[in-house]
């Protein structure tokens, strides 16, 4: 379980961006740009680590911002696989 102040989510849920989170951070500030979590795949694991991309979706689809991600090499391509194939992909990466 995590927590953070009144927020408290489940243990599982501690390391992803909450979609309704992201709206409304987003409604509230103006920003244009959001970095957001997906899951993460560095370090050392009791279990496989898996990247959240159906949540990516629903936050793509909640908002109208770029995203800021930090990628390891291995998975930059995935990642931009991912999201060249939405009709108006939002993220940006460098392929150099």
């Amino acid at each position: 379980m995590g927590q953070e102040d009144d927020l408290v989510v489940d243990a599982k849920d501690a390391l992803y961006t909450d979609p309704e989170a992201a709206l409304e951070f987003v409604t509230k500030t103006g920003i244009d740009s959001l970095a957001i979590a997906i899951g993460t795949a560095h370090g050392m694991y009791k279990e496989e680590p898996r990247l959240d991309f159906d949540r990516l979706g629903i936050i793509r689809g909640k908002t109208d911002v770029h995203w800021c991600f930090t990628v390891h090499p291995a998975f930059l391509m995935l990642m931009y696989a991912v999201a060249s194939s939405w009709v108006s992909p939002r993220l940006t990466l460098p392929l150099s």
